[in-house]
C-alpha cells in the first residue's frame, strides 16, 4: 500500500490546519464546552486538540463530525466542503494508526469505484445484531482493494461492530470499532470471535479443544472462562464471525 511521506514541516502544517478547523467549529457552536458535550468528550480532551498536544482517534473524529454536522473528509484533511451531502457517510481510510497521520491521511477521494459501503452495527442496539438491515446503525465507506488485499474478502463478507464492555481489555476497549468476517462461523483456530450466547451478543476469545469443545474466555483476567460444545448447545450458542481488525488498524 502507498504510504504518505509527511515531513515534519508538513505534519506541523497539517496539525495547525486541523486545529483551525476545530476552532471554526467551536466558533459556530459558541464554546469548546458545547462541542465537548455534543461529542461526548471531556473539555480537557478538546483543550489538548486545540493546543496541539494530542490528536483524536478515528472514533473521536467521527463523534466530532457528527456533533458539529460537518463532513468527516473536511474535518480530517480539509478536503471538500465543510458541509453538504450526507455527513453520516464516513470515508474510512486504510490507516494503520489511530491518529489521522497514517496511511491515507489527507487522501482525496477522486473516484468511488474502489469504495464500498459497509454496514456498521452497534452491539448494544439489539441482541439480534446482524440479523437484518433494520439494525444497521449507519453505513461506512471502505476501499474494496484493501479488503481484498488484507482479508481476501468481498464487501458482503464483512461488517463493522462497535465493542462494548471491559472484559476484553486491554486488547479491545469500550467503544472501539471492529471489523467482522462473517464467513468464519467455525472455530478452527484460536482467535477473537463475535458470538451469541443465550440471545446476547459478545466479542470473546475462542479456543478449539479436543472433542469439539470450545473454550470461551476473555483477555481481562477478572472474567472467568467457560466451555461449550457447539452441537450440544446449538440453541444457546452460535458463532457469527471472527474479529479480524480493530479501528486503530490492528489486525487480530
Amino acid at each position: 500500500m502507498k504510504k504518505h511521506n509527511l515531513t515534519p514541516h508538513k505534519r506541523d502544517c497539517d496539525k495547525q490546519s486541523f486545529i483551525d478547523r476545530i476552532k471554526q467549529i467551536i466558533n459556530e457552536l459558541g464554546s469548546a464546552a458545547k462541542l465537548a458535550r455534543l461529542a461526548n468528550l471531556s473539555g480537557a480532551v478538546i483543550g489538548k486538540y486545540l493546543a496541539g498536544e494530542s490528536e483524536p482517534s478515528r472514533p473521536r473524529l467521527i463523534s466530532i463530525a457528527d456533533a458539529s454536522k460537518v463532513n468527516i473528509e473536511w474535518l480530517v484533511s480539509g478536503t471538500g466542503n465543510m458541509r453538504g451531502g450526507d455527513h453520516q457517510l464516513k470515508s474510512i481510510y486504510n490507516s494503520d494508526t489511530e491518529s489521522f497521520q497514517g496511511k491515507g491521511f489527507g487522501e482525496s477521494i477522486t473516484s468511488t469505484e474502489d469504495y464500498c459501503e459497509m454496514p456498521f452495527f452497534d452491539s448494544a442496539d439489539n441482541n439480534r445484531a446482524l440479523a437484518s438491515e433494520r439494525q444497521v446503525f449507519e453505513m461506512l465507506r471502505f476501499r474494496k482493494s484493501w479488503l481484498k488485499c488484507e482479508f481476501k474478502a468481498e464487501p458482503q463478507d464483512m461488517c463493522l461492530l462497535r465493542f462494548h464492555g471491559e472484559y476484553m481489555s486491554p486488547t479491545l476497549v469500550e467503544g472501539e470499532i471492529t471489523l467482522i468476517d462473517k464467513r468464519e462461523t467455525k472455530v478452527t483456530r484460536d482467535g477473537i470471535y463475535f458470538i451469541r450466547v443465550n440471545d446476547e451478543n459478545f466479542i470473546k476469545r475462542l479456543q478449539p479443544l479436543p472433542g469439539g469443545n470450545i473454550r470461551v474466555y476473555n483477555d481481562n483476567p477478572s472474567y472467568k472462562p467457560f466451555i461449550v460444545h457447539p452441537l450440544k448447545h446449538s440453541e444457546d450458542f452460535s458463532v457469527l464471525g471472527r474479529v479480524v481488525w480493530a479501528w486503530g488498524g490492528r489486525t487480530l
